[in-house]
């Protein structure tokens, strides 16, 4: 994983991880990219808000990333119907 960060950073692409299902300690550590020590640019995270009880999901990113989503215009949106 360490290699996979290391050409992510040399090419300028951003490195995801699903956390979803490996997420909040059920890998022996909060987040199971803990165990390599790599840390991703966004990472999904979910299950673990409600214990699978509500359809309810996350997303971490780091600060350059949710600054480039606070500007005005540039935010999420769902499609309307």
């Amino acid at each position: 994983m360490t290699g996979v960060r290391e050409f992510c950073d040399r090419h300028g692409i951003l490195l995801i991880f699903d956390e979803i299902q490996v997420g909040f300690a059920r890998t022996g550590k909060w987040f199971c990219c803990e165990h390599w020590g790599v840390m991703p640019d966004i990472m999904t995270v979910g299950k673990g808000f409600s214990s699978g009880y509500l359809p309810l999901s996350g997303v971490i990113t780091t600060p350059a990333i949710a600054d480039a989503f606070s500007q005005p215009g540039a935010e999420l949106r769902t499609a309307s119907r």
